[in-house]
């Protein structure tokens, strides 16, 4: 800056010099005399030629001259320059008519940063005013073709165009190139009433249009604005200046309009910085345009906002007012659809930016709200996700920015169902690039007392990961708000108490994801219409991912369930593995387990079973059964029997249900069976001689063998071949006895009614009157 200010004074002095010393002067004497005090002023390199001094203009046909210093070497060259004076206006006004000039170059190599200032102290209403525009001791100045080349260790700029500049109008017409490439086209106009026009423009688009006008008012300057940005020219060109890869939107028509004041300070003092301080500035802009990506449409946005300036301390301190807004009507992405969408501004946003230090830059604390109509989700009957309300917390370029998402109900109802509105809301942190984001949240709500805790990251990539936990969650008296939820709960079940806890992860990258879970019951109490089972405690632990492969291992214990028997468990560890593409890769694993029941165990082998298509077959054993456990579920009065059975079942499984084919349950030791009948029974006995013999036998029968014989069809239906050998030592002289019974019933009634005492008489007495 420094260097350019002394270039153009010493300019008007060698203008001034050189008509002087060619009028007053020889031309030759001019040609060895103008190089000498260039010279002195510190040039070097300095070439001079002019032609023969005619009546009223001097012809140069070069004159080249350089100025190094430790920031900055400057290279100015002039080519065919016509100089038109008349020697009373220069005489009485310093003042020439005309100068025109071929081709001009100036170059500009920036060795470093300058540690020193231009100082400045001069009064702007001395320099510019309404009846003349502020030019060289030149009343017209006509640059053909100009050539600016500014050159630094880190950039290079290159600037070709044309100048015209006189007392009415300044006029220009640039084309800059960065790095050799081509940057913009630039339209400059300037008129004497000091109305300004300038025009950006990108491959023959126009990009950006200003207009306005500078006026004096009392102690300052006042500047006057009118902004047009074309914003789909705009997008085009700062895609291809930074090589953005990524598809940035396509605008089928985009248009910013605006409004500036700018109060700039008539006495200027000091650095330039120093001055700047006290320019101010007002803004008004609107943006209008018809949004279009690969993945996203939007009719008539629109972008309103006021905003605030000064320059202090070489900081440009802003202020966006509240009640800035973007508009997005008719907002589709992908199956994401809502008739209007904006973001407000709900409260002042401070922003300072360092003049000298492009990338410091700090902004301050802001409350943002996002609202309009609520969406529509294909595959949804309802979404309700509006207001989204955030707080960012104030901070600066390098440390990217944080704030706080909230968003009070949230309610998402898929087809035919209806689930809890959640309230959402937590931290949140982008880096320093803006291209990853993390958090947390809570989910909560208000239906079920339930709590999520998340936390997550996201980058621009697609990849990132989500996990969540469950706090416990007490499932007493949930039973009915949880089915309102999820119809699909079986009417019998009821969910009586426990805790359920649950946590997990998923992770994702732009193609694939993965999920890992951990879900727990404990001490659960659960009630499926006659079934009852409590200290109910299960571990999960699930995987699944994008393939559509899982695994799912556990185990659950049971302390007590009745099923229509009493049974506990030792405890079932299962694995469950597969793809959710093809059931036929399904497959349950079950360790080998032991439950015990009526007094014994029943041991159960590892297996292994598609649930979706099963077909196994497997053998259970039973082991010490006591004799006297069965009976008390008959609750037939009278009815007492001691002894074990064991034996062997084989089981074989189907889609059709559970089959088993000629099993055999037996004693192992001889054992007694005593029965004594009620009254009513006795009474039926006395007119039923068949009936009586069984009952007399049946008073004290010690049995030596008690073997049974069992076959079940999926349909519940069992048939029971029962043998008795033995004998009672009280009735008939202790005389053998061989019985058999053959029972045919459902075995899942009698399970349901615990009583088949009843059935068991009925089946005696129709053998004995056979």
């Amino acid at each position: 800056m420094k260097t350019l200010i002394y270039l153009c004074l010493s300019l008007l002095l060698l203008i001034l010099a050189l008509v002087a010393s060619s009028v007053f002067f020889f031309p030759q004497i001019t040609r060895h005399i103008l190089p000498l005090w260039l010279e002195k002023q510190g040039f070097e390199n300095i070439h001079f030629e002019m032609s023969p001094l005619a009546t009223d203009q001097i012809y140069i046909n070069q004159l080249c001259f350089s100025k190094s210093d430790i920031d900055q070497t400057l290279n100015a060259c002039l080519n065919n320059s016509q100089l038109t004076f008349s020697l009373k206006p220069l005489l009485q006004r310093l003042s020439l008519p005309s100068l025109k000039v071929e081709h001009a170059t100036l170059r500009i190599e920036q060795h470093g940063v300058s540690e020193q200032e231009a100082q400045f102290d001069l009064w702007l209403s001395e320099f510019i005013n309404s009846e003349q525009l502020p030019l060289l001791p030149l009343e017209q100045l006509e640059i053909d073709k100009l050539a600016v080349e500014w050159r630094s260790p880190t950039q290079h700029y290159e600037v070709e165009g044309r100048l015209s500049l006189n007392a009415e109008r300044w006029y220009s017409n640039l084309h800059v190139r960065q790095q050799g490439q081509s940057l913009i086209d630039a339209e400059i106009k300037v008129t004497q009433q000091l109305e300004t026009y300038l025009l950006l423009s990108y491959e023959d688009n126009s990009l950006y249009e200003m207009s306005g006008n500078l006026a004096h008012k009392e102690d300052h300057w006042q500047l006057s604005l009118g902004h047009i940005l074309h914003a789909d020219v705009a997008m085009n060109w700062f895609q291809n200046q930074h090589a953005i890869t990524i598809d940035l939107p396509e605008f089928k028509q985009a248009q910013l309009t605006g409004s500036t004041q700018i109060q700039i300070p008539d006495y200027w003092q000091g650095s330039l910085i120093d001055s700047l301080s006290n320019i101010q500035l007002d803004a008004s802009l609107g943006l209008s345009l018809d949004l279009s990506t690969p993945h996203l449409q939007s009719q008539n946005a629109q972008v309103l906002l006021n905003a605030t300036a000064r320059i202090e301390s070489g900081r440009l301190q802003a202020q966006l007012i509240e009640g800035a807004s973007i508009h997005l009507n008719e907002l589709a992405f992908g199956d994401f659809y809502t008739p209007t969408l904006y973001l407000q501004l709900l409260s002042n946003l401070e922003l300072e930016f360092n003049l000298l230090h492009s990338d410091l830059w700090r902004y301050g604390s802001s409350r943002w709200i996002i609202n309009g109509q609520q969406p529509r989700l294909k595959g949804l009957d309802d979404l309700q996700a509006l207001p989204l309300l955030l707080t960012l917390e104030g901070g600066d370029a390098n440390t990217g920015f944080k704030g706080h998402a909230n968003i009070p109900s949230l309610r998402i109802s898929p087809p035919g169902r209806t689930l809890p509105a959640l309230s959402i809301e937590g931290p949140f942190k982008f880096n320093k690039t803006r291209d990853s984001i993390t958090g947390s949240a809570s989910v909560k709500t208000q239906d079920l007392p339930l709590q999520l805790d998340t936390n997550y990251q996201y980058s621009t990539q697609g990849s990132g990961f989500l996990n969540w936990t469950l706090a416990r969650y007490s499932l007493q008296g949930q039973t009915q708000v949880l089915r309102r939820f999820l119809p699909e709960l079986p009417a019998k079940l009821d969910l009586a108490q426990g805790n359920l806890t649950h946590n997990a992860s998923l992770k994702f990258s732009a193609n694939r994801w993965s999920l890992q879970a951990n879900t727990e019951l404990t001490s659960g109490v659960v009630n499926y219409g006659e079934i009852y089972a409590q200290g109910v405690n299960w571990k999960s632990q699930l995987s699944l991912d994008s393939s559509g492969q899982f695994q799912d291992q556990g185990n659950l214990l049971l302390e007590y369930a009745n099923i229509g028997l009493p049974i506990t468990s030792s405890g079932i560890h299962y694995q469950y593995r597969g793809n959710t593409s093809n059931t036929n890769t399904h497959q349950l694993s079950l360790e080998s387990q032991k439950l015990f029941l009526l007094g014994g165990e029943i041991y159960l082998p590892a297996i292994q079973v598609n649930p979706l298509n099963p077909n196994t077959i497997f053998l259970v054993s039973i082991r010490d059964i006591q004799l006297s456990s069965i009976l008390e579920l008959y609750a037939q009065q009278g009815l007492y029997g001691e002894g074990t059975i064991d034996g062997q079942l084989p089981i074989q499984i189907t889609p059709l249900g559970i089959t088993i084919t000629r099993g055999n349950l037996g004693s192992v030791i001889p054992g007694v069976i005593r029965y004594t009948p009620s009254h009513g029974v006795g009474a039926a006995a006395s007119s039923n001689f068949g009936l009586r013999l069984a009952l007399d036998a049946l008073t004290d029968l010690r049995y030596t063998l008690l073997d049974l014989e069992v076959n079940y069809q999926p349909s519940g239906d069992a048939h029971l071949v029962a043998r008795l050998q033995g004998n009672n030592p009280n009735w008939q002289q202790g005389r053998p006895i061989d019985l058999t019974l053959s029972v045919e019933e459902n075995i899942l009634d009698l399970l349901n009614a615990l009583q088949i005492s009843n059935r068991i008489t009925d089946s005696l007495d129709r053998r004995f009157r056979r």
